[in-house]
């Protein structure tokens, strides 16, 4: 059975995360002030969230809020239920 395909994709999936981090960390060093940064960021974290609750309505489950910009980004916290 030939693999190929399979680490091909996988590989791919690697390093476009790994791109995708190096130029998140250059633009956030390179640009001067820290608005323009989450300004240039803002469209795709809204995309990004969107996908999610796409994927939410396409299997059935209940989103019980969504959070776009959480005052306290990175933060692990639990969800009251």
């Amino acid at each position: 059975m030939d693999y190929t395909g399979f680490f091909i994709i996988i590989a791919t999936g690697i390093a476009v995360i790994l791109l995708s981090k190096v130029l998140d960390l250059l633009w956030a060093q390179a640009l001067p002030v820290r608005f323009l940064y989450y300004i240039l960021r803002a469209p795709g974290v809204v995309v990004h969230e969107c996908a999610h609750m796409l994927g939410c309505l396409l299997t059935g489950a209940k989103i019980r809020r969504v959070v776009f910009f959480p005052l306290k980004a990175g933060l692990s916290r639990t969800i009251p239920r």
